[in-house]
């Protein structure tokens, strides 16, 4: 069923990927089909991805009682892992491999959490970079003081949003980017603007971009980094 696999595949990797991919195959059966035509198209780094997103999934499962692991084989749970294996084979970092891995889990763990809710999360974040995501987070902390460390560990995305007037043309350009990474956020419900008075600007189809003094974090927003394991229990209640 896995045929012409990547050549920089060595023959360990070669023996993990059918490993998996027969293990996958077994707790999700309607998804066998997709990892098959995956496997057979992306490169070997890719793979290494996928497998690494379904060992987690399958630790994951072994936990489970036979009720939610038979849920897990309705078409409904196979389409979320369909889109989360597609999602991890384009991941462009480790982070962005672990928040797709915790969205899955958390989905598994909580019989509350409905699948089309978890979709609906995930595609969230296929639509976000991972800039973004350390923008999402560090609006949260920021009003509560509790940003020190997290700046200093992000400093080189989080610095440089209002350059003064003997910057660099590079300087303002890459302000811009920025200052465009937060309006996005805000453009799909993760942050709110804040403005310079209260008013009911927000009525208004056009909003001049000098009345916009910062953001704030959203429920959704929230939701989203909770889901994706990038919330401490302390950092819930903020």
């Amino acid at each position: 069923m896995i045929e012409n696999l990547p050549q920089e595949l060595d023959n360990n990797s070669i023996d993990d990927v059918v490993s998996v991919f027969k293990v996958a195959a077994n707790f999700i059966p309607a998804v066998g089909p997709l990892i098959s035509e995956l496997l057979n198209k992306i490169p070997g780094q890719r793979i290494d991805r996928i497998c690494s997103m379904l060992k987690s999934l399958r630790e994951q499962v072994d936990k489970l009682d036979e009720g939610v692991q038979e849920r897990m084989k309705t078409s409904e749970f196979s389409s979320l892992i369909e889109e989360a294996i597609k999602q991890a084979a384009d991941s462009s970092s480790e982070e962005r491999l672990n928040y797709i891995i915790s969205i899955l889990k958390n989905s598994l763990t909580d019989e509350e959490i409905e699948v089309q809710d978890t979709k609906h999360l995930m595609s969230l974040l296929n639509r976000i970079n991972d800039s973004e995501v350390i923008w999402l987070k560090w609006w949260l902390l920021r009003p509560y003081n509790k940003f020190d460390e997290f700046y200093l560990t992000h400093e080189k995305v989080l610095s440089g949003t209002n350059p003064s007037i003997v910057a660099t043309k590079k300087e303002h350009e890459r302000a811009v980017i920025k200052k465009s990474y937060l309006e996005h956020l805000a453009q799909l419900g993760l942050l709110k603007r804040l403005y310079k008075r209260q008013s009911t600007i927000e009525d208004f189809e056009k909003v001049d971009p000098q009345d916009v003094i910062g953001y704030d974090n959203t429920d959704l927003g929230k939701l989203l980094l909770k889901r994706i394991g990038l919330l401490t229990p302390e950092e819930e209640d903020l």
